[in-house]
Protein backbone atom coordinates (compact mmCIF):
# COMPACT_ATOMS: atom_id res chain seq x y z
CA UNK A 1 0.00 0.00 0.00
CA UNK A 2 1.74 3.50 -1.42
CA UNK A 3 1.62 6.30 2.06
CA UNK A 4 2.07 9.91 1.69
CA UNK A 5 2.25 12.50 4.66
CA UNK A 6 0.12 15.68 3.33
CA UNK A 7 1.52 18.26 5.41
CA UNK A 8 -0.36 22.19 6.12
CA UNK A 9 2.21 25.02 6.85
CA UNK A 10 1.65 27.86 9.48
CA UNK A 11 -0.43 30.62 7.40
CA UNK A 12 -0.68 34.33 7.85
CA UNK A 13 -3.99 35.52 8.75
CA UNK A 14 -5.40 38.61 6.55
CA UNK A 15 -3.78 40.50 9.55
CA UNK A 16 -0.59 39.13 8.58
CA UNK A 17 -0.37 37.45 11.89
CA UNK A 18 1.96 34.25 11.50
CA UNK A 19 0.26 32.65 15.41
CA UNK A 20 -3.59 32.75 14.69
CA UNK A 21 -5.63 29.61 15.57
CA UNK A 22 -6.84 28.07 12.51
CA UNK A 23 -10.89 28.15 12.30
CA UNK A 24 -10.49 24.89 10.92
CA UNK A 25 -8.84 22.13 8.74
CA UNK A 26 -7.54 22.99 5.62
CA UNK A 27 -10.43 22.02 2.87
CA UNK A 28 -7.89 21.62 -0.15
CA UNK A 29 -6.20 19.03 1.95
CA UNK A 30 -8.63 17.08 3.08
CA UNK A 31 -10.36 16.84 -0.05
CA UNK A 32 -6.63 15.27 -1.42
CA UNK A 33 -6.66 12.79 1.49
CA UNK A 34 -10.34 11.35 1.13
CA UNK A 35 -9.34 10.87 -2.59
CA UNK A 36 -6.29 9.27 -1.80
CA UNK A 37 -7.71 7.02 0.99
CA UNK A 38 -10.88 6.23 -1.73
CA UNK A 39 -7.64 4.58 -3.81
CA UNK A 40 -6.00 2.13 -1.32
CA UNK A 41 -3.58 5.12 0.28
CA UNK A 42 -2.52 5.27 3.48
CA UNK A 43 -2.39 8.96 4.76
CA UNK A 44 -1.25 10.93 7.37
CA UNK A 45 -1.83 14.53 8.40
CA UNK A 46 0.13 17.37 9.70
CA UNK A 47 -1.17 20.68 10.65
CA UNK A 48 2.18 22.44 11.72
CA UNK A 49 -0.61 25.02 12.97
CA UNK A 50 -1.78 22.95 15.45
CA UNK A 51 0.75 20.45 15.49
CA UNK A 52 4.02 20.82 17.53
CA UNK A 53 7.60 20.16 15.84
CA UNK A 54 7.73 17.18 17.51
CA UNK A 55 4.84 15.64 16.02
CA UNK A 56 6.68 15.91 12.40
CA UNK A 57 9.80 14.23 13.76
CA UNK A 58 8.02 11.39 15.14
CA UNK A 59 5.34 11.21 11.69
CA UNK A 60 8.65 11.24 9.47
CA UNK A 61 10.18 7.68 11.56
CA UNK A 62 7.16 6.37 9.19
CA UNK A 63 9.15 5.17 5.23
CA UNK A 64 6.61 7.09 3.08
CA UNK A 65 6.75 7.24 -0.21
CA UNK A 66 5.80 10.99 -0.79
CA UNK A 67 5.58 13.95 1.40
CA UNK A 68 3.30 16.77 0.24
CA UNK A 69 3.37 20.24 1.66
CA UNK A 70 0.68 22.61 0.22
CA UNK A 71 1.48 26.09 -0.67
CA UNK A 72 -0.70 29.60 -1.04
CA UNK A 73 1.66 32.59 -2.07
CA UNK A 74 0.75 34.33 0.55
CA UNK A 75 2.93 32.12 2.94
CA UNK A 76 5.43 31.43 0.91
CA UNK A 77 7.96 31.52 3.91
CA UNK A 78 6.42 29.45 5.96
CA UNK A 79 5.83 27.05 3.23
CA UNK A 80 9.53 27.05 2.50
CA UNK A 81 10.55 26.58 6.15
CA UNK A 82 8.55 23.68 6.43
CA UNK A 83 10.27 22.16 2.93
CA UNK A 84 13.81 22.63 5.12
CA UNK A 85 12.93 20.86 8.08
CA UNK A 86 11.09 18.28 6.39
CA UNK A 87 14.02 17.95 3.86
CA UNK A 88 16.43 17.67 7.10
CA UNK A 89 14.32 14.39 8.62
CA UNK A 90 13.35 12.42 5.70
CA UNK A 91 14.81 11.33 2.47
CA UNK A 92 11.55 10.79 1.39
CA UNK A 93 10.98 12.80 -1.66
CA UNK A 94 8.94 16.11 -1.04
CA UNK A 95 5.97 17.74 -3.53
CA UNK A 96 4.58 21.03 -3.43
CA UNK A 97 1.34 21.71 -4.52
CA UNK A 98 -1.29 24.18 -4.24
CA UNK A 99 -2.29 27.57 -5.93
CA UNK A 100 1.18 28.81 -5.80
CA UNK A 101 2.89 26.33 -8.10
CA UNK A 102 -0.20 26.62 -10.73
CA UNK A 103 0.97 30.53 -11.01
CA UNK A 104 4.69 30.38 -10.34
CA UNK A 105 5.46 26.89 -12.46
CA UNK A 106 9.30 26.05 -12.32
CA UNK A 107 9.87 29.38 -10.16
CA UNK A 108 8.93 26.79 -7.14
CA UNK A 109 11.76 24.55 -7.68
CA UNK A 110 15.07 27.62 -7.71
CA UNK A 111 13.09 29.22 -4.47
CA UNK A 112 13.29 26.37 -2.46
CA UNK A 113 14.48 22.70 -2.98
CA UNK A 114 11.80 20.32 -3.37
CA UNK A 115 12.01 17.39 -5.59
CA UNK A 116 8.27 17.28 -7.03
CA UNK A 117 5.65 19.84 -7.92
CA UNK A 118 1.88 19.13 -8.74
CA UNK A 119 -0.01 21.82 -10.94
CA UNK A 120 -3.91 22.97 -10.84
CA UNK A 121 -5.91 20.20 -9.02
CA UNK A 122 -4.06 17.47 -6.92
CA UNK A 123 -5.82 14.36 -6.67
CA UNK A 124 -5.31 12.83 -10.31
CA UNK A 125 -1.88 13.95 -10.38
CA UNK A 126 -0.53 12.58 -6.66
CA UNK A 127 -2.06 9.34 -7.30
CA UNK A 128 -0.19 8.90 -10.54
CA UNK A 129 3.02 9.97 -9.23
CA UNK A 130 2.36 7.18 -5.99
CA UNK A 131 2.32 4.93 -8.44
CA UNK A 132 5.06 5.56 -10.64
CA UNK A 133 7.20 6.25 -7.02
CA UNK A 134 6.74 2.78 -5.57
CA UNK A 135 7.57 0.86 -8.84
CA UNK A 136 11.14 -0.49 -9.20
CA UNK A 137 12.00 1.96 -12.54
CA UNK A 138 9.50 5.20 -11.35
CA UNK A 139 9.16 6.96 -15.17
CA UNK A 140 7.88 10.42 -13.97
CA UNK A 141 7.75 11.81 -17.49
CA UNK A 142 4.29 10.10 -18.44
CA UNK A 143 3.06 11.73 -14.91
CA UNK A 144 0.19 14.44 -16.06
CA UNK A 145 0.87 18.18 -14.38
CA UNK A 146 3.52 17.23 -12.73
CA UNK A 147 7.19 19.30 -12.48
CA UNK A 148 10.51 17.71 -10.98
CA UNK A 149 14.12 17.62 -10.86
CA UNK A 150 16.04 15.61 -13.42
CA UNK A 151 19.62 15.78 -12.29
CA UNK A 152 20.42 19.16 -13.02
CA UNK A 153 17.07 20.23 -15.41
CA UNK A 154 14.02 21.11 -14.21
CA UNK A 155 11.11 19.22 -16.31
CA UNK A 156 6.98 20.25 -16.90
CA UNK A 157 5.19 17.54 -17.93
CA UNK A 158 1.85 18.55 -19.65
CA UNK A 159 -1.19 19.54 -17.79
CA UNK A 160 -3.45 17.30 -17.00
CA UNK A 161 -7.43 17.59 -17.69
CA UNK A 162 -9.53 19.02 -14.98
CA UNK A 163 -11.59 16.69 -13.46
CA UNK A 164 -15.04 17.47 -14.87
CA UNK A 165 -17.63 15.13 -13.11
CA UNK A 166 -16.25 16.87 -9.39
CA UNK A 167 -19.47 14.47 -8.06
CA UNK A 168 -17.32 11.62 -7.94
CA UNK A 169 -14.90 13.05 -5.57
CA UNK A 170 -15.44 11.77 -1.90
CA UNK A 171 -16.19 14.61 1.16
CA UNK A 172 -13.42 15.83 2.67
CA UNK A 173 -11.49 14.63 5.28
CA UNK A 174 -12.07 16.86 7.72
CA UNK A 175 -12.37 14.31 10.83
CA UNK A 176 -8.96 12.72 10.10
CA UNK A 177 -7.59 16.20 11.19
CA UNK A 178 -8.81 15.88 14.57
CA UNK A 179 -11.77 18.75 14.06
CA UNK A 180 -12.35 18.54 18.19
CA UNK A 181 -9.01 20.94 17.72
CA UNK A 182 -10.25 23.21 16.02
CA UNK A 183 -12.65 26.24 16.97
CA UNK A 184 -15.29 25.08 14.45
CA UNK A 185 -15.91 22.11 16.49
CA UNK A 186 -17.66 24.05 19.19
CA UNK A 187 -19.51 26.63 16.61
CA UNK A 188 -20.21 23.36 14.24
CA UNK A 189 -19.09 25.36 11.15
CA UNK A 190 -17.60 23.89 8.80
CA UNK A 191 -16.28 25.23 5.12
CA UNK A 192 -17.82 23.62 1.85
CA UNK A 193 -17.65 23.68 -1.96
CA UNK A 194 -20.06 23.45 -4.48
CA UNK A 195 -18.09 23.92 -7.80
CA UNK A 196 -14.93 24.32 -9.40
CA UNK A 197 -13.13 27.09 -11.44
CA UNK A 198 -14.24 30.67 -12.73
CA UNK A 199 -15.36 31.53 -16.65
CA UNK A 200 -14.84 35.27 -15.08
CA UNK A 201 -11.62 36.67 -16.51
CA UNK A 202 -10.90 39.37 -13.97
CA UNK A 203 -7.30 40.64 -14.23
CA UNK A 204 -6.06 40.49 -10.44
CA UNK A 205 -7.50 36.97 -9.82
CA UNK A 206 -5.46 34.15 -9.98
CA UNK A 207 -8.04 31.21 -9.97
CA UNK A 208 -8.18 30.65 -13.70
CA UNK A 209 -4.74 30.07 -13.54
CA UNK A 210 -4.72 27.38 -10.71
CA UNK A 211 -8.41 25.63 -10.83
CA UNK A 212 -9.34 26.49 -14.25
CA UNK A 213 -11.84 29.00 -16.53
CA UNK A 214 -14.85 25.98 -17.14
CA UNK A 215 -17.31 25.93 -14.08
CA UNK A 216 -17.35 22.30 -12.82
CA UNK A 217 -20.59 22.02 -10.28
CA UNK A 218 -21.75 19.16 -8.29
CA UNK A 219 -25.71 18.20 -8.90
CA UNK A 220 -28.12 19.54 -6.39
CA UNK A 221 -28.29 16.14 -5.46
CA UNK A 222 -24.83 15.49 -4.14
CA UNK A 223 -24.54 18.26 -2.72
CA UNK A 224 -27.56 18.43 -0.41
CA UNK A 225 -26.48 14.65 0.36
CA UNK A 226 -23.34 16.02 1.90
CA UNK A 227 -25.10 18.59 3.57
CA UNK A 228 -27.18 16.15 5.66
CA UNK A 229 -23.59 13.91 5.95
CA UNK A 230 -22.18 16.55 8.29
CA UNK A 231 -25.95 17.66 9.68
CA UNK A 232 -26.12 14.41 10.60
CA UNK A 233 -23.17 14.28 12.55
CA UNK A 234 -24.27 17.86 13.94
CA UNK A 235 -22.93 20.56 11.70
CA UNK A 236 -25.21 23.46 11.36
CA UNK A 237 -23.10 25.77 9.92
CA UNK A 238 -21.32 26.32 6.62
CA UNK A 239 -19.09 28.76 4.39
CA UNK A 240 -19.61 28.05 0.95
CA UNK A 241 -16.21 28.72 -0.11
CA UNK A 242 -17.17 28.71 -4.25
CA UNK A 243 -15.39 30.97 -6.91
CA UNK A 244 -18.70 31.84 -8.82
CA UNK A 245 -21.96 30.03 -6.83
CA UNK A 246 -24.52 31.29 -8.53
CA UNK A 247 -23.00 30.70 -12.24
CA UNK A 248 -26.32 28.91 -12.92
CA UNK A 249 -29.25 30.56 -10.43
CA UNK A 250 -31.53 27.74 -11.42
CA UNK A 251 -29.02 25.13 -9.66
CA UNK A 252 -28.47 27.48 -6.73
CA UNK A 253 -32.57 27.10 -6.59
CA UNK A 254 -32.98 23.84 -6.37
CA UNK A 255 -29.67 23.08 -3.58
CA UNK A 256 -32.42 25.35 -1.78
CA UNK A 257 -35.28 23.80 -2.21
CA UNK A 258 -33.99 20.44 -1.34
CA UNK A 259 -32.32 21.76 1.77
CA UNK A 260 -35.89 23.26 2.50
CA UNK A 261 -37.82 19.91 1.55
CA UNK A 262 -35.30 18.29 3.43
CA UNK A 263 -36.12 20.10 6.75
CA UNK A 264 -32.00 20.66 7.09
CA UNK A 265 -32.25 23.13 10.27
CA UNK A 266 -28.30 24.47 9.22
CA UNK A 267 -27.20 28.19 8.49
CA UNK A 268 -24.68 29.19 5.12
CA UNK A 269 -22.43 31.75 4.66
CA UNK A 270 -20.84 33.43 1.33
CA UNK A 271 -17.69 35.20 1.26
CA UNK A 272 -16.77 34.94 -1.85
CA UNK A 273 -18.56 33.69 -5.59
CA UNK A 274 -21.71 35.67 -6.02
CA UNK A 275 -21.94 37.74 -8.87
CA UNK A 276 -24.55 40.30 -9.00
CA UNK A 277 -25.13 40.00 -12.71
CA UNK A 278 -26.67 36.95 -11.68
CA UNK A 279 -28.95 38.17 -8.33
CA UNK A 280 -32.58 38.10 -8.71
CA UNK A 281 -35.15 37.99 -6.19
CA UNK A 282 -36.71 34.54 -6.72
CA UNK A 283 -32.99 33.65 -6.34
CA UNK A 284 -32.27 35.45 -2.93
CA UNK A 285 -35.89 34.34 -1.07
CA UNK A 286 -34.94 30.99 -1.53
CA UNK A 287 -31.49 31.34 -0.46
CA UNK A 288 -32.99 33.02 2.67
CA UNK A 289 -35.60 30.35 2.95
CA UNK A 290 -32.83 27.94 2.81
CA UNK A 291 -30.63 28.90 5.54
CA UNK A 292 -28.59 31.75 3.91
CA UNK A 293 -27.47 34.54 6.19
CA UNK A 294 -24.84 36.43 4.34
CA UNK A 295 -23.88 36.88 0.80
CA UNK A 296 -20.27 39.20 -0.01
CA UNK A 297 -20.45 40.51 -3.88
CA UNK A 298 -17.31 41.59 -5.28
CA UNK A 299 -17.59 45.06 -6.64
CA UNK A 300 -14.10 46.22 -6.94
CA UNK A 301 -14.35 49.61 -7.93
CA UNK A 302 -16.60 52.61 -7.82
CA UNK A 303 -14.88 53.67 -11.09
CA UNK A 304 -17.13 52.43 -14.55
CA UNK A 305 -13.29 53.06 -16.16
CA UNK A 306 -11.59 51.06 -13.96
CA UNK A 307 -14.36 48.18 -13.98
CA UNK A 308 -14.11 47.82 -17.53
CA UNK A 309 -10.18 48.15 -17.36
CA UNK A 310 -10.35 44.98 -15.10
CA UNK A 311 -12.95 43.09 -16.97
CA UNK A 312 -15.25 42.73 -14.13
CA UNK A 313 -18.01 42.17 -16.12
CA UNK A 314 -20.80 44.12 -13.92
CA UNK A 315 -21.82 47.82 -13.46
CA UNK A 316 -21.80 50.02 -10.66
CA UNK A 317 -26.15 49.96 -11.36
CA UNK A 318 -25.67 46.07 -11.29
CA UNK A 319 -24.15 46.12 -7.74
CA UNK A 320 -26.45 48.82 -6.03
CA UNK A 321 -29.51 46.87 -7.50
CA UNK A 322 -28.26 43.06 -5.84
CA UNK A 323 -27.42 44.82 -2.24
CA UNK A 324 -30.55 46.27 -2.41
CA UNK A 325 -32.47 43.14 -3.64
CA UNK A 326 -30.80 41.31 -0.97
CA UNK A 327 -31.19 43.59 1.75
CA UNK A 328 -34.84 43.45 1.04
CA UNK A 329 -35.00 39.34 1.26
CA UNK A 330 -33.42 39.79 5.25
CA UNK A 331 -29.91 38.69 3.90
CA UNK A 332 -27.24 40.65 5.48
CA UNK A 333 -24.57 41.19 2.89
CA UNK A 334 -20.86 43.09 2.48
CA UNK A 335 -19.25 44.19 -0.76
CA UNK A 336 -15.66 44.27 -1.59
CA UNK A 337 -13.72 47.31 -3.02
CA UNK A 338 -9.97 46.92 -4.43
CA UNK A 339 -7.49 50.27 -3.76
CA UNK A 340 -4.63 50.02 -6.73
CA UNK A 341 -5.79 48.43 -10.19
CA UNK A 342 -3.87 49.40 -13.00
CA UNK A 343 -4.52 53.04 -14.23
CA UNK A 344 -6.41 54.11 -10.82
CA UNK A 345 -5.46 57.26 -9.69
CA UNK A 346 -6.56 58.76 -6.37
CA UNK A 347 -9.83 60.60 -7.88
CA UNK A 348 -11.15 57.21 -9.18
CA UNK A 349 -10.08 55.33 -5.71
CA UNK A 350 -12.27 58.64 -3.94
CA UNK A 351 -15.48 57.21 -6.41
CA UNK A 352 -15.04 53.81 -5.01
CA UNK A 353 -15.32 55.38 -1.39
CA UNK A 354 -18.38 57.23 -2.27
CA UNK A 355 -19.55 54.31 -3.58
CA UNK A 356 -18.80 51.81 -1.14
CA UNK A 357 -20.33 54.74 1.96
CA UNK A 358 -23.60 54.72 -0.22
CA UNK A 359 -24.38 51.30 -0.43
CA UNK A 360 -26.93 49.93 2.33
CA UNK A 361 -24.09 46.99 2.73
CA UNK A 362 -24.25 45.26 6.27
CA UNK A 363 -20.46 46.17 5.58
CA UNK A 364 -17.57 46.93 3.25
CA UNK A 365 -14.25 45.96 2.67
CA UNK A 366 -11.42 47.25 1.59
CA UNK A 367 -8.56 45.25 -0.19
CA UNK A 368 -4.90 45.93 -0.74
CA UNK A 369 -4.45 45.28 -4.82
CA UNK A 370 -1.89 42.53 -4.86
CA UNK A 371 -0.32 41.12 -7.74
CA UNK A 372 -0.32 37.06 -7.92
CA UNK A 373 2.24 35.08 -10.40
CA UNK A 374 0.47 34.09 -13.23
CA UNK A 375 -2.32 36.93 -13.51
CA UNK A 376 -2.45 39.76 -15.87
CA UNK A 377 -2.12 41.91 -12.75
CA UNK A 378 1.05 40.65 -12.68
CA UNK A 379 2.64 41.41 -15.92
CA UNK A 380 1.13 44.83 -15.90
CA UNK A 381 2.92 46.00 -12.60
CA UNK A 382 6.27 44.22 -14.09
CA UNK A 383 5.67 46.54 -16.66
CA UNK A 384 4.13 49.83 -15.44
CA UNK A 385 4.41 49.95 -11.89
CA UNK A 386 7.58 50.43 -8.98
CA UNK A 387 7.11 47.25 -6.42
CA UNK A 388 7.61 48.60 -3.04
CA UNK A 389 8.40 45.34 -1.11
CA UNK A 390 9.81 42.99 -3.60
CA UNK A 391 9.46 40.11 -1.15
CA UNK A 392 5.51 40.93 -0.85
CA UNK A 393 4.01 37.36 -0.72
CA UNK A 394 6.21 37.09 2.57
CA UNK A 395 5.72 40.18 3.81
CA UNK A 396 2.37 41.44 3.11
CA UNK A 397 -0.94 40.27 2.56
CA UNK A 398 -4.19 41.80 0.98
CA UNK A 399 -5.33 43.64 4.15
CA UNK A 400 -1.69 45.19 4.65
CA UNK A 401 -2.03 48.95 5.09
CA UNK A 402 1.20 48.82 3.06
CA UNK A 403 1.04 49.55 -0.58
CA UNK A 404 2.47 46.52 -2.41
CA UNK A 405 3.42 49.06 -5.53
CA UNK A 406 2.57 52.67 -6.81
CA UNK A 407 2.75 54.42 -10.16
CA UNK A 408 3.16 57.77 -10.62
CA UNK A 409 -0.40 58.80 -11.41
CA UNK A 410 -1.18 57.00 -8.12
CA UNK A 411 1.98 57.26 -5.23
CA UNK A 412 2.13 55.32 -2.33
CA UNK A 413 0.91 58.42 -0.15
CA UNK A 414 -2.13 58.82 -1.65
CA UNK A 415 -2.84 54.86 -2.08
CA UNK A 416 -1.97 54.69 1.87
CA UNK A 417 -4.85 57.64 2.42
CA UNK A 418 -7.43 55.43 0.42
CA UNK A 419 -6.19 52.33 2.29
CA UNK A 420 -6.55 54.12 5.64
CA UNK A 421 -9.96 55.38 4.92
CA UNK A 422 -11.26 52.25 3.54
CA UNK A 423 -10.05 50.38 6.75
CA UNK A 424 -11.96 52.70 8.77
CA UNK A 425 -15.21 52.25 6.89
CA UNK A 426 -14.73 48.24 7.10
CA UNK A 427 -13.98 48.16 10.80
CA UNK A 428 -17.10 50.52 11.68
CA UNK A 429 -19.49 48.30 9.49
CA UNK A 430 -17.74 45.01 10.31
CA UNK A 431 -17.69 45.50 13.98
CA UNK A 432 -20.94 46.88 14.35
CA UNK A 433 -22.26 43.58 12.02
CA UNK A 434 -20.21 41.37 13.93
CA UNK A 435 -21.33 42.32 17.82
CA UNK A 436 -24.37 44.73 17.54
CA UNK A 437 -24.28 48.46 17.44
CA UNK A 438 -23.33 49.52 20.86
CA UNK A 439 -20.22 46.51 21.97
CA UNK A 440 -19.43 47.12 18.25
CA UNK A 441 -19.22 50.85 18.15
CA UNK A 442 -17.53 50.75 21.24
CA UNK A 443 -14.53 48.49 19.83
CA UNK A 444 -14.26 50.83 16.71
CA UNK A 445 -13.84 53.71 18.93
CA UNK A 446 -11.24 51.93 21.50
CA UNK A 447 -9.98 50.31 18.09
CA UNK A 448 -8.61 54.16 17.28
CA UNK A 449 -5.91 53.77 19.88
CA UNK A 450 -3.08 52.06 18.08
CA UNK A 451 -2.11 49.66 20.96
CA UNK A 452 -5.33 48.61 21.72
CA UNK A 453 -6.23 47.83 18.59
CA UNK A 454 -3.14 45.63 17.87
CA UNK A 455 -4.16 44.02 21.71
CA UNK A 456 -7.16 43.14 20.25
CA UNK A 457 -6.49 41.30 17.15
CA UNK A 458 -4.30 39.35 19.15
CA UNK A 459 -6.39 38.40 21.80
CA UNK A 460 -9.18 37.36 18.94
CA UNK A 461 -7.03 35.37 16.40
CA UNK A 462 -4.39 34.10 18.70
CA UNK A 463 -6.44 32.85 22.22
CA UNK A 464 -9.10 30.66 22.64
CA UNK A 465 -10.76 32.55 24.83
CA UNK A 466 -10.68 35.61 22.76
CA UNK A 467 -12.11 33.57 19.88
CA UNK A 468 -14.55 31.94 21.99
CA UNK A 469 -15.96 35.95 23.51
CA UNK A 470 -15.88 37.20 19.93
CA UNK A 471 -17.45 34.21 18.34
CA UNK A 472 -20.28 34.08 21.31
CA UNK A 473 -21.27 38.21 20.20
CA UNK A 474 -20.77 37.03 16.69
CA UNK A 475 -23.35 34.45 16.31
CA UNK A 476 -25.79 36.63 18.60
CA UNK A 477 -26.09 39.29 16.67
CA UNK A 478 -26.68 37.08 13.42
CA UNK A 479 -22.81 36.84 11.93
CA UNK A 480 -20.19 33.82 11.93
CA UNK A 481 -16.11 34.05 12.79
CA UNK A 482 -13.60 32.52 10.82
CA UNK A 483 -10.20 32.77 12.15
CA UNK A 484 -7.56 31.33 9.70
Amino acid sequence: MPSVLLTVSNLRSIFGDTNAIPGHPHTGVAYLSSFLKSKGVHVDLYDERMDGPERLKTLLKNDYDLVGVTAFSYSLRHVYALVERIKSLTRAPVALGGPHVSVSRLQVFKDCPVDLAVKHEGELTTLELLGALTRPEPDLAQVQGLMWRRGADLVENADRPLIEDIDTLPYPDYESFGLERYPCAKSKALPFITQRGCVYKCNFCSVPVSMGSSFRARTPEKTVAELEHWHAKGWRHFQINDDVFNLHPPRVIEICRLIVERKLDLTWELYNGMRVNAVNEELLDWMKRAGCRLISYGCESGSPRILKIIRKGLTKEMVTKAVGLTHKAGISCSVNFIVGHPTETYQDAQESLRFAEGLPASFINFYNDTPYPGTELFEWVKANARILYPKYLTELSYNSREPIFDTPEFPRDERMKILDRGRDLYERSVLRYRMGPFWGGLAFRLSRWPWFKQLGMRFVTNTRLGHAIFSRLSVKFGGMVWVR
